[in-house]
């Protein structure tokens, strides 16, 4: 099944899957920031955080099913994929 965003992009559920898989992967404060450089800034995040709340990575981290649809849903529906691979990948390479 392939999702279409607002921006009329597919993604595909392998992609899904990889976008989620590396994600998780990340540590809170880079999943953090990579939330903040997408432009996506919860009013009510952590103090510790630029962008989300601790309970929005533990929700993200219970189980690669939710972690897929938190991703879409909260994420990639709104922002083009280019600009969210192109982050990812950026924040995946930072040390």
């Amino acid at each position: 099944m392939e999702r279409i965003n607002e921006f009329k992009e597919k993604v595909s559920d392998s992609e899904l899957e990889d976008f989620s898989k590396r994600v998780v992967r990340l540590s809170d404060n880079k999943i953090d920031e990579l939330w903040f450089l997408c432009g996506y800034i919860f009013s009510e995040h952590d103090k510790n955080f630029k962008a989300l709340r601790k309970d929005d990575i533990k929700e993200l981290r219970q189980d690669l099913d939710i972690a897929k649809e938190v991703l879409w849903e909260r994420l990639l529906i709104e922002t083009p994929i280019k600009d969210f691979k192109k982050r990812l990948e950026r924040i995946e390479n930072e040390t």
